[in-house]
């Protein structure tokens, strides 16, 4: 893989019990595969009863647990001042190039982590002008007409366009596949990768030669008439997207690799 970490951002409660600070650390992505697709195949047929369906999981409990992660890289406390209530702007986290991080609280204050250097770069604040490069993305509304249609937007002449009466499949981001001359993304279809409509949110997050790693979180709890009695787990499993020997069958199949989960970490991002 290209990536071989996941970078989970969290609320760290236990470094700060009296203020809001979020923690990153990193999950070593090679654990959630096989050596190889065949493996995988291999691995699948032998829990099911010889099909090569990945084997149905009937709990959250029957997903191996990863007990123990990194110490964190780094932690990004958010600025409030006494006007955050009326503003109540929403900290963001997002990747930022080759290996940064980049860290913006509701104020619009920013920061960038290098994960290499271990170094935290200045960023103007998000409110600031940012001169004459920079690309600015406008909404379409949403309005009947706009119900099924695709638009793209031209970075040179920095125009919308209508690309057809159709709507994309995909839901939220998509992740470029230059192996297999391909974008994919997740959806509530039968497409390459999906995502268990059961699942509260679920990330994407691509390697290489058509390897990914998806993050599923679910609210778990053992009384259903709690609703406040729950903990989050986060599901992360490896997947492979691979060519169909027969083009006939679609063009691309998907293989699952390993499932683990991480309980007990209020984790809001996967980078």
């Amino acid at each position: 893989m290209s990536r071989r970490f996941l970078n989970l951002v969290y609320r760290d409660y236990a470094a700060a019990a009296d203020n809001l600070l979020y923690s990153v650390t990193r999950l070593d992505a090679s654990q959630l595969f096989y050596k190889s697709a065949a493996a995988a195949t291999a691995a699948a047929r032998k829990k099911n009863n010889g099909s090569t369906q990945a084997p149905v999981i009937s709990s959250i409990a029957d997903i191996p647990e990863i007990r123990r992660l990194p110490s964190p890289s780094f932690s990004f406390q958010p600025f409030r001042s006494k006007m955050y209530h009326i503003i109540k702007g929403e900290d963001v986290f997002a990747p930022f190039g080759a290996g940064r991080i980049l860290c913006a609280d509701g104020a619009g204050y920013a920061a960038a982590f290098d994960m290499a250097s271990r170094s935290m770069l200045g960023m103007p604040t998000m409110n600031a002008p940012k001169g004459p490069m920079h690309v600015t993305i406008s909404s379409i509304p949403r309005t009947e007409q706009h119900a099924f249609a695709a638009y793209r937007f031209d970075t040179v002449t920095q125009e919308w366009d209508k690309a057809g009466d159709w709507a994309l499949p995909i839901i939220g981001k998509t992740e470029h596949v230059p192996e297999l001359g391909v974008w994919l993304g997740l959806s509530a279809q039968k497409i390459p990768i999906t995502c268990a409509p059961s699942a509260r949110s679920t990330h994407p997050r691509c390697g290489m030669s058509g390897r990914f790693c998806t993050a599923k979180f679910f609210d778990v709890s053992e009384d259903i008439k709690d609703d406040d009695a729950y903990e989050t787990a986060v599901v992360f499993t490896g997947v492979e997207v691979l060519r169909c020997d027969d083009e006939s069958a679609g063009g691309l199949k998907m293989i699952k690799h390993k499932s683990k989960r991480v309980m007990d970490l209020d984790i809001i991002s996967v980078l």
